[in-house]
């Protein structure tokens, strides 16, 4: 028993460094390093597991909801794909980055998908729900409408808002949690343009819907430094704040 909990905790310390290289190589945020992934990107595919295509369909998947362009992503499949026996055809990795494009993939693999490359409890992804959308996030947008926030904020401000809950759901992040993105990703996803991002950002922590805000490059880089946000959790009542709808603010100032 002493010997097999010895090679589990060496798996897991293993995990652990495995998934801060990948980190490191990919160029993604660390918190966005999950060890699972980052083992089947360095040891393969164990046998009877996934085979080598889905194995790259998952890292590509995973990069690509970190919010690493498609170029870098490329890369990063060649890489896989040279450590494979025998390596995978570039054709086959060109359909899995047009595959990973799609719109319909949006949401990276749970953890009850990737056992077979699990490394137990050390993994600081455990116990949050296996990255599956929970009540608890889902209710921040029930309680973003509800509290009436829209009367409060411009249009291109609501946008980027729900965008961030979006995001940091996608990421598998809790409600009070840390997250990062580019602006690219943001403009892409809220359709809101990033020469006015920082603004809409700004104003969101000033009344109270960002708790922390460090703006990083706005551009699509593979060594781009990203902005970090945690978000106000429970959301905040505009009314108990004692803020103005804009409309009212509007009539004030003629």
């Amino acid at each position: 028993m002493k010997g097999y909990l010895k090679s589990v905790d060496n798996c897991s310390l293993e995990g652990l460094e495995y998934a801060q290289r990948f980190a490191n190589e990919t160029g993604i945020d660390a918190t966005d390093s999950r060890p699972c992934i980052a083992r089947l990107f360095y040891e393969g595919m164990p046998e009877k597991s996934l085979g080598r295509k889905p194995g790259a369909f998952i890292i590509a998947l995973e990069l690509k909801v970190a919010g690493l362009p498609v170029v870098a992503i490329s890369k990063q499949l060649e890489a896989f794909g040279g450590r494979c026996s025998p390596p995978l055809r570039k054709n086959i990795l060109a359909n899995v980055l047009r595959g990973v494009e799609k719109d319909i993939y949006e949401k990276r693999y749970s953890c009850d998908k990737l056992e077979a490359f699990c490394i137990g409890d050390m993994c600081p992804f455990k116990g949050k729900g296996g990255l599956n959308l929970s009540e608890g996030q889902k209710s921040s947008f029930t309680a973003f409408g509800a509290l009436g926030w829209v009367a409060y904020l411009s249009g291109s401000a609501v946008k980027v808002f729900m965008t961030l809950i979006n995001l940091r759901v996608k990421k598998g992040r809790d409600p009070d949690a840390m997250f990062t993105f580019d602006f690219g990703q943001l403009e892409a996803s809220s359709g809101v343009s990033r020469s006015g991002l920082r603004k809409h950002l700004e104003k969101l922590r000033d009344v109270g819907l960002i708790e922390h805000l460090k703006i990083g490059t706005t551009w699509n880089s593979g060594t781009r430094l990203q902005t970090e946000v945690r978000l106000a959790s429970p959301i905040p009542s505009p009314t108990k704040m004692g803020l103005v709808p804009l409309r009212a603010q509007d009539k004030d100032s003629l």
